[in-house]
């Protein structure tokens, strides 16, 4: 009859629903089932013809109405989006890393997302879409910049200054003044060379950030004055007072 033949449709019908997990898909299938039980039920409690036909339209209709919920593996891609989402907000506000080291981690990222938005979407059940998004989630947070570039550039200055203090401290031409000036240089320079680094964006701005500022550390010597004036006036002095002794 035609409630049987409804109801055999629809259940192959509901057993195709795309992006469905199996409990889904079974869910609402026993609500067919129910639909159909309940309505031969009141067919067999139908006296007159008219109500059997119109208890048999009704329950075609509801039997056609049924649809399965989808919300699994929607609920599931979801909350993967958010994740990258969130993770590549963080990797374009991370200023430690350059613009090549956050598009890598972008890049990781966006390879990690796609491969578990297909799983999910190749799940069969609600306990594999779970397990996947659970694989998924804990992979995805462990993705993160490989920052490199800008520690290496600022380890290499400050092992520049650290070499070029002693040479400093062993000018013996030089005051302790001239030497403590050129040292508060040497601090200065080391400083804002480890700003202008951390200020920089790309591997190439980094890298030319580091060579200006080791050429300008390198140079940086006491300007030594105090003693050869001291020497220069006491060689004058000598030399007037030995004019004075030849005349």
């Amino acid at each position: 009859d035609s409630l049987n033949q409804t109801s055999e449709l629809k259940l192959n019908d509901l057993s195709l629903t795309p992006d469905a997990t199996n409990e889904e898909i079974n869910v609402a299938k026993a609500l067919v089932e129910k639909l159909l039980n309940q309505a031969l039920t009141q067919i067999n409690q139908d006296k007159t013809t008219n109500q059997v036909n119109l208890t048999e339209q009704q329950g075609v209709k509801a039997i056609n109405d049924v649809q399965v919920n989808v919300v699994k593996k929607n609920e599931a891609r979801t909350a993967i989006t958010n994740v990258e989402d969130n993770k590549s907000q963080l990797f374009n506000n991370n200023d430690e890393a350059t613009t090549e080291e956050k598009e890598i981690a972008l890049q990781q990222l966006k390879a990690a997302v796609n491969q578990y938005t297909n799983e999910v979407s190749s799940a069969h059940t609600n306990q594999n879409v779970a397990d996947v998004l659970s694989k998924a989630l804990k992979e995805i947070e462990q993705i993160m910049p490989n920052i490199e570039v800008k520690p290496a550039a600022i380890e290499a200055l400050k092992q520049l200054s650290s070499q070029i203090k002693p040479q400093i401290n062993e000018t013996n031409e030089a005051t302790l003044e001239e030497k403590d000036e050129a040292i508060n240089q040497l601090e200065e320079a080391l400083k804002n060379s480890i700003d202008t680094v951390d200020q920089s964006l790309t591997n190439a701005e980094v890298a030319k950030a580091k060579l200006e500022w080791e050429t300008l550390i390198k140079s940086i010597k006491p300007l030594i004055k105090v003693k050869p004036e001291a020497n220069e006036a006491l060689t004058s002095i000598a030399q007037q007072v030995i004019q004075d002794f030849e005349r």
